[in-house]
C-alpha cells in the first residue's frame, strides 16, 4: 500500500518465495522490473506482473472494466488495458508471498498461453491505435487456434528446443544455446514469433539497465 501511494501507482506487484509441498521454501522468484516506465516497455511483448501479488486501485480497474473472459491470460489483458489507458503499474522484489510448488504446479499448456497472449497484444495494439478493440468472449478463430492439435504439437518441438536453449544459457553454453534457439525459431512460423518476442523482451529489459 505505502509503494502505491508513494510512487502514485494505479497498481503494484511483489515478487514471491516458493516453498514445496511441506511448507519448506525452495527458492525465489528471479528479480523483476519495478520502474513503471521500464514495465510500460515490456508489457507489450510478455508479462513480469505476479498476479497473486498485485494491489490495485478499485478506481483503476472499474476505468478499464474489469477482467474480460479468456481462456487464459486474462490478467495479462487486463494489465495490457490498464497500460493502454494511461495507468500506472510498477513493481517491488520484496518477497510478499510464499507460493507453493505442486507435482502439476509447473505444467502448462504452453500453446494454449502463446495464442492467448498474442491475440491480447494484438487487442492492445488496436487500443493504442483506435481507442478501442475487436474482442469477443467467443472469438471462433482464437478458439479455432487453441483447439489446432497438428499445430499445437508442432509448437511444442519447437518449445522443446527453446527450453534446451535457455539451460544451456544458465549453464554458459552460448554456442549450444545459439544452436537450439536457432532450431526453436525455424520449427514453425509461431515458434519463430515467440523467440522474436522473447528476444526483443529481454533486449529491451537489458537496453533500458544498461541506459540506468
Amino acid at each position: 500500500m505505502d509503494e502505491l501511494k508513494r510512487r502514485h501507482l494505479d497498481l503494484v506487484s511483489g515478487n514471491i518465495a516458493y516453498m514445496d509441498e511441506n511448507g519448506i521454501v525452495t527458492g525465489g522468484k528471479s528479480v523483476i522490473p519495478e520502474d513503471e516506465r521500464l514495465i510500460a516497455k515490456l508489457l507489450p511483448y510478455g508479462s513480469t506482473i505476479i498476479h497473486p501479488t498485485v494491489l490495485m486501485r478499485k478506481s483503476a480497474i472499474e476505468q478499464v472494466g474489469g477482467y474480460r473472459l479468456l481462456p487464459t491470460a486474462e490478467d495479462y489483458d487486463l494489465w495490457l488495458r490498464m497500460l493502454a489507458s494511461g495507468l500506472k503499474i510498477g513493481s517491488i522484489n520484496a518477497q510478499v508471498l510464499k507460493y507453493r510448488l505442486r507435482d502439476n504446479s509447473m505444467t502448462s499448456n504452453a500453446w494454449k498461453t502463446y495464442i492467448v497472449s498474442r491475440y491480447i497484444q494484438k487487442l492492445y495494439v488496436q487500443r493504442k491505435r483506435t481507442g478501442h478493440d475487436t474482442f469477443k468472449s467467443d472469438d471462433y478463430d482464437l478458439f479455432a487456434k487453441i483447439n489446432d492439435e497438428p499445430m499445437r504439437q508442432k509448437f511444442n518441438r519447437g518449445q522443446y528446443h527453446f527450453e534446451l536453449a535457455m539451460y544451456a544459457l544458465r549453464n554458459k553454453k552460448i554456442g549450444h544455446a545459439c544452436y537450439r534457439i536457432i532450431k526453436a525459431m525455424f520449427t514453425t512460423k509461431n515458434n519463430f514469433q515467440f523467440v522474436i518476442n522473447y528476444l526483443s523482451f529481454r533486449v529491451i529489459w537489458f537496453a533500458s539497465e544498461r541506459v540506468r
